[in-house]
């Protein structure tokens, strides 16, 4: 609310060198002069996401429902079939994800897959800093949605974050799908 439009997202362009970032706006924090600043300056749209805050000690872990085992990425066969769910959606993911290492795993950011009949048909990130966690890229195969598995998925890691100390999780969606498992 106090900052000076072009000179804000000058310092920020020039901060990040050129290259990629995001801009993100709460919706009660919306300001139209900074977005019309944004799109003048030759960023753009992307995307309109939902995102919402858990307070962990609030949240209590139903039981798994749907039958998913949920395994944490720790070794390059649990990262193959991450990628193997998550590639449909982005072709980058092999190369990206390819190239992390077990040592990175057991940093921030926690891969899941989670398997039907020992086959992966969902993934979820978990990035964690201090007290608080993200969830990201919770993703579902077309074929298995339905039947409860990215809400298993969310619900583990939520738990997960919980238990590692997180305090909060911030959830972020991009499609109504996902914003509906967020939001039960």
């Amino acid at each position: 609310k106090t900052l000076v439009v072009p000179e804000s997202i000058h310092a920020v362009k020039n901060a990040f060198g050129g290259k990629p970032f995001a801009w993100w706006f709460p919706s009660e924090g919306h300001n139209q002069q900074m977005t019309d600043g944004l799109l003048k300056e030759g960023l753009q749209i992307e995307t309109t996401e939902h995102a919402m805050i858990c307070h962990l000690e609030n949240h209590h872990q139903p039981q798994n429902q749907s039958g998913l085992e949920i395994i944490p990425v720790r070794n390059q066969t649990l990262m193959f079939d991450f990628i193997k769910v998550i590639e449909v959606y982005d072709a980058n993911v092999n190369d990206f994800y390819g190239r992390v290492g077990a040592q990175l795993l057991r940093k921030n950011e926690k891969l899941f897959v989670g398997y039907e009949l020992n086959q992966p048909v969902t993934i979820g990130i978990l990035f964690c800093e201090q007290d608080n966690a993200g969830i990201f890229s919770l993703i579902t195969n077309e074929e298995s949605r339905g039947k409860g598995y990215g809400t298993s998925m969310m619900l583990f890691m939520l738990e997960y974050a919980k238990k590692i100390g997180c305090k909060t999780a911030t959830l972020s969606a991009s499609s109504d799908a996902g914003y509906r498992i967020y939001e039960r």
